[in-house]
Formats: C-alpha cells, structure tokens, sequence
C-alpha cells in the first residue's frame, strides 16, 4: 500500500521465489527449510535492483550481507507485540515458522531479531492494534520526517 500511495513498485521476495519455485511460501519452507528458501543471495540481489518498497520475508535482518545492503536503503522497521505479529501473520496458507505455540515461537527470536533490524532502521514504528491502512500512512510520515 505505501509503495502505491508514492507511485512505487511493490516487490515480495518470498513471493517471487515461491512463484520461480512453482509452490507457496509455506510449501517451500516446509519441503526446503528457513534458510534455503530464503536464500540470502536471492534477497540481496532484489535488494541491490529495487527502486521501490521490497518485502524481504522475515528474518532477512539475521544475514550479515542483507545488513551490509540494509544501511544504504530507507529501511522502516514496523514494531508490534507478540499477540498482534501472531494475529497478523495467521493466513489460510499457515505460516510454517509459526506452527504448535505461535506466540512462543515468535517471541523466542524477537530481541534478537529486533536488535539487529534496529541496526539498520532508519526509523521504528509502532504498529501494535493499527489496521494496515494506518500502518502504511504511520510509515509514510515518518519516513517523509527523516527525509528533511
């Protein structure tokens, strides 16, 4: 939505490598694991040719090399709780990474995670109980904010 609103392309690596793959993200997780699916290689390459906003799946903060690219790129890290990231993520696909005890398995990488995305976050914003709409418009002004 925030790429469309400033006239933007939108691209999803999880997308496209589950597209390339001929299977869904969650399909591609569970028959090839995390790490390979999300082959940091593929995120850094759509990472160097973007013009746009890019979705780089999660965990993409954990790659030293996606990092190294992160610093040079408005990079907006969008922070929720616990109950609302688990709400979020529910999808009729399923999340692979999120199967058994949601809540526990996204808060048990959570700090981590978050340290490192505020690593090369230009800005933080919170998210938590805010439709996507307000979300996108929240990320919107910020980013204009730290552009001046």
């Amino acid at each position: 939505m925030r790429a469309e609103r400033l006239g933007r392309a939108y691209r999803d690596t999880d997308r496209d490598t589950a597209a390339a793959r001929g299977r869904t993200v969650a399909d591609g997780i569970r028959r090839e694991g995390e790490p390979c699916f999300r082959e940091p290689g593929r995120r850094a390459q759509a990472l160097a040719g973007n013009e746009g906003a890019l979705a780089l799946g999660g965990g993409a903060a954990l790659d030293t090399t996606i990092r190294a690219a992160l610093v040079r790129h408005p990079v907006v890290h969008p922070s929720t709780s616990a109950d609302t990231a688990v709400r979020r993520l529910a999808s009729p696909d399923g999340r692979p990474l999120l199967t058994g005890a949601p809540g526990k398995q996204w808060r048990d990488p959570a700090p981590a995670r978050r340290r490192l995305y505020a690593e090369v976050a230009r800005a933080v914003v919170a998210t938590r109980g805010l439709a996507p709409s307000e979300m996108v418009q929240l990320i919107t002004e910020t980013m204009e904010l730290k552009r001046e």
